[in-house]
């Protein structure tokens, strides 16, 4: 309340009481993460059976890569790329394959505590985000239409590098959050298995 009495109001001004806002980073630059380069359909994202695929929960990813947040790469030097990438796929990626898929863990003790709740993503040339293996994703750019999204796709538009150093927020249900272990997995796509960056 106000006290003594309500204070004088200025013409043009606002006037209330601050809130306190605090942001919780679940993700954040550098984490940790298994990644894997596919070369095959086995594991692939298929409509109404998730359970052996690798967006499910307790997918066994022990023989996947570890690297660290952002991945990708450049075959320029220097380039735009070059302040974010933590993890460097070239050798792997570049004229081999257009498909990356990045397995992140982590944990939440009260789901309901976040809301809202976004992902934010820097992304070159798409991708497809899913969360705790609902075969629904949670956010995708540049992703082909389809209902099978295997390990060789590329995307059907590219993304141009002053946008890709930009973060892209997307908002998400924080209904989504389990208690305890989570898990955001993101198929990355390049426009081509010959694009000099991702």
């Amino acid at each position: 309340h106000f006290s003594p009495s309500f204070p004088l109001q200025a013409q043009d001004i606002s006037y209330g009481l601050q809130q306190a806002v605090s942001v919780t980073t679940l993700i954040g630059a550098g984490a940790e993460v298994r990644y894997h380069i596919p070369s095959n359909g086995e594991n692939d994202v298929r409509e109404g059976n998730n359970e052996e695929s690798w967006i499910a929960s307790g997918f066994p990813d022990a023989q996947w890569n570890i690297g660290n947040t952002g991945i990708g790469y450049a075959t320029r030097s220097p380039d735009s790329y070059d302040l974010f990438i933590e993890t460097d796929i070239e050798e792997e990626m570049f004229r081999e394959a257009s498909s990356i898929y990045m397995r992140a863990p982590f944990d939440v003790s009260d789901p309901t505590s976040f809301s809202p709740l976004s992902l934010k993503m820097r992304w070159d040339d798409g991708f497809v985000a899913y969360l705790n293996g609902n075969p629904l994703p949670i956010a995708e750019e540049n992703a082909p239409t389809t209902n099978d999204l295997d390990y060789q796709l590329s995307t059907t538009a590219s993304h141009s590098d002053a946008q890709a150093v930009v973060f892209d927020t997307y908002d998400i249900s924080p209904s989504l959050l389990s208690v305890g272990a989570n898990i955001l997995c993101i198929h990355g796509l390049n426009v081509s298995e010959g694009s000099t960056d991702f």
